[in-house]
């Protein structure tokens, strides 16, 4: 018996090609990990001119406050919200005018860099796998497997000389910063691209207002050895999800329709030890590392 709802890896979301001088490589993007990566535009409001010829923002169903009735779509135009119950009207025409201006260029590449800082984790929105797409049809054949050798190439030059692709790639959702570059893998190598979060998207600790506390030498020198104490080299391609392990044990143990019996007996809540000092809770916790 298998949990249902995984998600598939193996449809892609969209296509788009990495423009190297006049050569165009066409990849398909495969979501692995994070959420589907969007920047599209900002939310509107459907504004209702009313009668008066003033303005009421309106929700399904579009009842207008002002004028006490349900509105036609017809009635309606779409607001940005750029104060308290202030719009700036703009028309679907010219939203997809704008959407069609920015997908017709696909990916603009903003520079080929060697990065001299790693990616940190933090700035990554989500990652991703790009593929050469197979042909659909018997006359695109050569141009998919011409693509392929392209795609080789490319991946293989990334990879080898730790070269990442900075762009951004525009889709019908919006636009994405990304950063492409080589993977080693089994079967040769790969692109990855890593879409990012714009800096001043980022919550620093000026922003949410934290500031570190004062540090004591000893605070930090026990840190440092329990930390150091736990360092290992783990297999990262061996590590997969516990508790849906666990789950799963659980699910097969059970017969179709078989209802548990209640335990009756409840989880006990420890109460909370009070924390004598920094140093000797780190020295505590050194000790049983």
């Amino acid at each position: 018996m298998e949990i249902k709802g995984t998600k598939d890896i193996n449809k892609s979301q969209y296509k788009f090609r990495i423009p190297i001088s006049s050569l165009n490589v066409n990849v398909s993007v495969y979501n692995i990990v994070g959420s589907v990566i969007s920047r599209g535009f900002p939310s509107m409001r459907n504004i209702h001119k009313c009668s008066d010829d003033s303005r009421t923002p309106v929700s399904k169903p579009s009842w207008c406050d002002t004028c006490n009735r349900t509105v036609d779509e017809s009635e309606l135009v779409k607001g940005y919200e750029v104060g308290k119950n202030e719009y700036v009207y703009v028309t679907k025409e010219e939203v997809d005018d704008i959407k069609a201006e920015f997908a017709s260029e696909n990916m603009k590449i903003i520079g080929f860099t060697k990065l001299e800082t790693p990616i940190r984790p933090r700035d990554v929105m989500g990652t991703y796998v790009l593929l050469p797409p197979e042909a659909k049809l018997k006359k695109e054949t050569k141009d998919a497997e011409l693509n392929k050798k392209y795609y080789a190439l490319l991946a293989d030059k990334l990879l080898k000389d730790d070269v990442y692709i900075v762009g951004k790639v525009f889709t019908v959702k919006g636009e994405n910063f990304v950063v492409i570059t080589g993977s080693n893998e089994p079967n040769g190598p790969m692109l990855v691209m890593y879409a990012l979060y714009y800096q001043d998207e980022l919550r620093t600790t000026e922003r949410c207002g934290y500031k570190t506390p004062a540090l004591e030498p000893k605070e930090l020198e026990l840190m440092s050895k329990l930390v150091d104490k736990g360092i290992t080299t783990p297999d990262y391609a061996m590590v997969g999800s516990e508790l849906k392990e666990v789950f799963n044990d659980l699910v097969k143990s059970r017969n179709v329709d078989e209802i548990p019996k209640e335990n009756g007996a409840k989880a006990v809540i420890p109460e909370d030890k009070a924390i004598e000092d920094t140093v000797s809770e780190l020295e505590r916790a050194l000790d049983s590392a």
